[in-house]
C-alpha cells in the first residue's frame, strides 16, 4: 500500500511540475505578446499623433495663405477707394471751377 501511495505522490508531483512548467511558459508567452502589443499600440498612437500634427500644420498653412490673399485684396480695395476719393475730389473741384468760371 505504501508503494501505491508513493507512486501516486510521484505521479502527482510530476504532473504538478509539468503544470507549473506549462503555466510558467504560458506566462512568458503572454508577457512577450503583451509587450509586443504595447509596442504596436505605442507606435500606432505615435503615427496617429504625427498624422494629426501634419494635418493641423497643413490646415494652419492653408488658413494663413487664405488670410494673406484676403488681406492683399483688402489692400487693393483700400487703394482703389483712396484713388476714387481723390478722383471724386478732383471732379468736384473741376466742376466748381467750371461753374465759377462761367
Amino acid at each position: 500500500m505504501d508503494d501505491i501511495i508513493k507512486k501516486i505522490v510521484e505521479v502527482e508531483k510530476g504532473c504538478s511540475e509539468d503544470v507549473e512548467h506549462a503555466a510558467l511558459e504560458y506566462r512568458r508567452k503572454i508577457d512577450t505578446l503583451k509587450y509586443e502589443l504595447e509596442n504596436k499600440k505605442a507606435q500606432a498612437e505615435a503615427e496617429i499623433l504625427e498624422s494629426n500634427r501634419k494635418r493641423a500644420t497643413s490646415l494652419i498653412e492653408d488658413a494663413n495663405e487664405q488670410v494673406k490673399a484676403e488681406l492683399k485684396e483688402i489692400h487693393k480695395e483700400t487703394d482703389l477707394l483712396i484713388q476714387d476719393r481723390e478722383l471724386c475730389k478732383a471732379i468736384k473741384e473741376r466742376i466748381v471751377l467750371i461753374v465759377l468760371g462761367t
